[in-house]
This record gives structure tokens, sequence and C-alpha cells, in this order.
């Protein structure tokens, strides 16, 4: 869960002459939420930082709630995915390559996910 919440603030955009880590991009809006909250709600700015928070509460519980970390994980998926498909379209190595440890760690989370599923049923 930990490397999924790291992960995910490691995104890179790039669009014009500037450039930004999600980390970065998520600091701007919270701080202009504090000033402005309507210019801060964008179902893509929203719905990963609810993403995030998701996760970052399911570290600190004692019993894991599998299905609200499933919503977690979809929910920073959407931002996440669009980023590398926008990265593979544009051929943009950078934003590409800055998407590969967040997918790869949904990956194996699944897949660890799964084998455990199936080795309780046995």
């Amino acid at each position: 869960m930990a490397f999924l919440l790291i992960s995910s603030c490691l995104g890179y955009l790039e669009w014009g002459d500037q450039h930004q880590f999600l980390a970065e991009m998520e600091w701007e809006v919270l701080t202009k939420a504090w000033d402005d909250p309507i210019s801060a709600l964008h179902p893509f700015t929203i719905i990963p930082l609810v993403g995030q928070l998701l996760l970052f509460w399911a570290l600190f519980q004692r019993k894991s709630h599998y299905p609200l970390q499933y919503v977690a994980i979809a929910s920073l998926f959407l931002l996440l995915g669009f980023m590398s498909f926008i990265g593979f379209m544009s051929l943009n190595m950078r934003v590409l390559v800055s998407t590969f440890p967040f997918l790869l760690g949904v990956g194996l989370y699944v897949k660890h996910r799964l084998k455990n599923k199936k080795s309780r049923r046995k």
C-alpha cells in the first residue's frame, strides 16, 4: 500500500513549457482550495486525491478493507492510466515512464490478492 501511495505522487506531466510532478500539482490544488474552492473542483483532481487519502487511511487500519483499497486504487488508476495513455500517444517517455512504478505496483498488488484468495479457498 505504501508503495502505491508514494508511486502515485511520482507521476510527471508536461504541457507546453510547463512541467510538474503530481505531488506538486496536488499541493498547488490544495493551497488554491483554501482561497477558491470552486477552482479546485475537477474530477481529475478530486477523484485521485480521494484515492490517495483512502490509501493513506488504509495503511493505518488493523484489518484490511479490501473493497475500499480497490476503490482507492481504481480512483488513482483513472488519472495515472490516462497519463500513461497520453505519454504513449504523444511518445513522451518522461510521462510514460513516470507512471510505470504505480502501474507495476497495481499489477503486483492484484496478483498478490488473487494468489491469497485462491490459497484460502483450498
